[in-house]
């Protein structure tokens, strides 16, 4: 059972847990309870609380706390990231540091969860929790922003878990509502993104408003969109009867996350790694569509989907109208860097000479060839399917405001895979190569690009240093290494990835590519 928790802090209340129980033992009620939202809450980093676990109180009372750093959970209003007096309703992690000399500060904060992310709320916004179980966050002018729609469940009061769970319980202490069931941009351990629902990154670090990236569960696999005016898949893992995905330890210091399915109650292991600590650690969905592992010192540890995507996969990695190739951005020829940057701190490219609907007689399309451009992997999205290449061209041509063609084949492929294939060899990236539509092969990718080393190994122009069978079972079995210093050479490298709208007869001018961010009409 939960007792109401009080303890000192600036000469203001934190709050732990609360119960209120009423003489009836047959029944469980609670007194109306309200914080407001000004300088009578306790202030922590930009912080108003309300809610504190057991870790937090004791650090914020000087109680029980060695030196060096310790970490805690808390419910409380955020000022927003402009500091224009908005404020969310969050749930953050708290890094809190001591000295010998029993000083306090706090230095690291991360919040894991929002109730209002897309509508803040001012000075004097109320948090209530209501005699009849509900929780409601209310803006100073009354009107209602969030509620957990609770009302009449029994619930007999609410708590901070030091898992970064706000719940409230009942009587038996059973759960009626937690945060961990209604994700925003993050997973605790123990926390399940289920399917049908879905984790969406913030704007930014400071601004923890919605943004562009989100990555949803599905019975059909699991799946990454950027929101434009047609989201586009940069990330996909397929699977059957999928249930729901699951972040936890897996009996040692390693964080594990799971895929849940429900044909033979089958859980799968998509991704492990270790990490320092056993509290503290979160894997968040971040504003670049990033799936970043955070130490329990709020450290980046790792990037969950290095093994599965490249760089120039992201949606976002460069500005507009540039392209990614081996991690870098640059501009196309006949088209120009700006001088101003956008939102992300990018300069993009612009065109010399912009074309326009006018004279569409004196424009053409112009070829580049072996372009790496973003995972173009939603087959769905194609706005013309069973054409040819000309074609595809001509229909482009017929629409002034179509700038860029992409253009793909199986099996007569206008954009052939073995040019980039040995140029991602060069580059030590044939991890670029694995298919990511099959799990598998994702899962098992170390062996993949060994796979291909032998085959390129194989392929060599003179036959004198090619392998012979004996070695190639031994580089397989794992007891020779494939020879270093291969010749990637190949004959006739051409290929057709991109056409682009430009003026007959001028290579140099009037063209335009894509970001991957931008729509392709």
């Amino acid at each position: 059972m939960c007792h109401l928790c009080l303890s000192l802090a600036s000469h203001r209340h934190l709050i732990s847990c609360i119960l209120r129980s009423s003489s009836n033992s047959h029944s469980t009620s609670i007194n109306p309870t309200s914080w407001t939202n000004n300088i009578s809450l306790p202030y922590a980093n930009f912080a108003r609380i309300i809610l504190s676990d057991g870790n937090a109180t004791a650090a914020f009372q000087n109680k029980t706390i060695s030196s060096g750093s310790n970490f805690g959970s808390v419910c409380a209003f955020r000022s927003a990231y402009d500091g224009d007096g908005r404020f969310f309703l969050v749930v953050a992690l708290l890094t809190i540091y001591t000295d010998k000399y029993s000083n306090l500060s706090i230095q690291d904060y991360a919040n894991i969860w929002s109730a209002n992310r897309n509508r803040p709320v001012g000075e004097n916004a109320k948090l209530q929790l209501l005699v009849d179980g509900n929780l409601e966050l209310r803006d100073a002018d009354g009107s209602l922003v969030w509620s957990t729609n609770t009302s009449n469940k029994s619930v007999a009061g609410m708590k901070m878990m030091d898992t970064g769970n706000l719940v409230l319980y009942d009587a038996n202490n059973n759960i009626v509502w937690q945060s961990f069931d209604h994700p925003t941009d993050t997973l605790l351990p123990g926390q399940k993104l289920v399917r049908g629902q879905k984790l969406v990154s913030s704007v930014s670090n400071d601004n923890i408003s919605e943004g562009n990236f989100y990555f949803s569960v599905t019975s059909k696999g699991l799946f990454g969109f950027y929101q434009t005016n047609v989201p586009q898949m940069y990330l996909k893992f397929y699977g059957e009867n999928l249930e729901s995905i699951e972040l936890n330890y897996d009996g040692s210091e390693d964080i594990v996350l799971y895929v849940n399915a429900s044909a033979f109650d089958v859980s799968r292991l998509l991704y492990q790694a270790s990490v320092r600590g056993r509290r503290g650690p979160f894997l968040k969905f971040e504003s670049n569509g990033h799936f970043i592992l955070y130490d329990s010192s709020g450290i980046k540890a790792d990037d969950m989907l290095t093994g599965y995507l490249s760089k120039c996969d992201y949606p976002t990695v460069c500005s507009d109208y540039e392209l990614c190739s081996n991690g870098m951005c640059s501009c196309p020829p006949g088209l120009v860097r700006d001088n101003q940057t956008n939102a992300q701190d990018k300069s993009g490219c612009s065109e010399i000479n912009a074309t326009t609907c006018e004279n569409l007689q004196y424009q053409s399309l112009l070829a580049y060839e072996n372009v790496y451009h973003f995972s173009y992997i939603d087959d769905d999205a194609a706005a013309r399917k069973g054409t040819d290449v000309e074609s595809c061209k001509k229909e482009c041509l017929k629409n002034c405001s179509c700038k860029v063609a992409l253009f793909r084949s199986q099996p007569e492929e206008c954009m052939h895979l073995l040019p980039i294939f040995m140029r991602k060899a060069e580059e030590d990236q044939l991890v670029d190569m694995v298919d990511r539509s099959n799990q598998d092969k994702q899962l098992h990718n170390s062996e993949a690009v060994q796979m291909m080393k032998v085959a390129i190994w194989c392929l060599q122009s003179d036959y004198k240093r090619r392998p012979s069978m004996s070695d190639v079972v031994k580089v397989v079995e794992g007891n020779l290494e494939v020879e270093a210093d291969l010749d990637y050479t190949i004959h006739n490298p051409t290929t057709v990835a991109a056409t682009i709208r430009g003026r007959a007869g001028n290579h140099n001018s009037n063209t335009a590519i894509p970001s991957i961010g931008t729509e392709v009409i």
